[in-house]
């Protein structure tokens, strides 16, 4: 099919896009006036609408496995804003302070990390209700201890997570103690990774 423009001007480094669970909706980062914010496209009617208005610029946007919260970081902190049909309906809540990066909200655990520019990951159980730690700090050791400005995603069904940065000019995925690299090349910047839904592709 044809390639649809979703919004005009989005700048390398903004929020999202991110896909509702049912598929309706996208929500990404898109600056209006001199103001980065949230905002929702409904992907049936093209219909457009505003999901934040702070003085943050927000980051890294996902949605709650049922689609009632939508979850992005900004300099504050990592927030969890309620929605219903891809519109909020209360205030965000702040799920904690500091620098983070939301990684994946499944049915089991909400998943963040510390940082943008990583050298150690955790994993830290969440519970989804009510955004508090359900269990102890897991310590990831990333094979890439050196990289600047890595990126990592998890899988689909968390059992493995992809690493990258922008000074070796490979991808790693890292199953347990097990890491299998692939060369992309140094000329190559992979800012996002992102698994596909079977967990037989990485996207970067």
């Amino acid at each position: 099919g044809a390639v649809t423009t979703l919004a005009e001007g989005v700048r390398q480094g903004q929020a999202g896009p991110a896909f509702s669970p049912d598929g309706r909706y996208v929500a990404f980062g898109h600056a209006v006036d001199r103001s980065e914010d949230l905002f929702v496209m409904d992907l049936e009617t093209g219909e457009r609408w505003a999901l934040t208005a702070t003085s943050e610029a927000e980051e890294t946007v996902l949605w709650s496995p049922d689609g009632s919260h939508v979850a992005y970081a900004d300099a504050t902190g990592l927030w969890a804003l309620p929605v219903s049909e891809g519109r909020p309906t209360g205030p965000a809540r702040l799920v904690r302070r500091g620098e983070l990066w939301p990684n994946a909200w499944r049915e089991h655990g909400f998943y963040y990390t510390l940082e943008n520019s990583l050298t150690k990951g955790y994993r830290i159980p969440v519970d989804p209700r009510n955004g508090q730690v359900r269990g102890a700090w897991e310590s990831l050791e990333l094979p890439t201890p050196t990289l600047r400005n890595v990126r990592m995603t998890w899988a689909p069904d968390m059992s493995r997570f992809a690493v990258a940065g922008w000074s070796d000019g490979m991808i790693h995925l890292v199953e347990g103690e097990r890491v299998t690299s692939y060369p992309v090349g140094l000329e190559v910047l992979p800012s996002n990774l992102w698994w596909s839904e079977d967990g037989g592709e990485v996207f970067y």
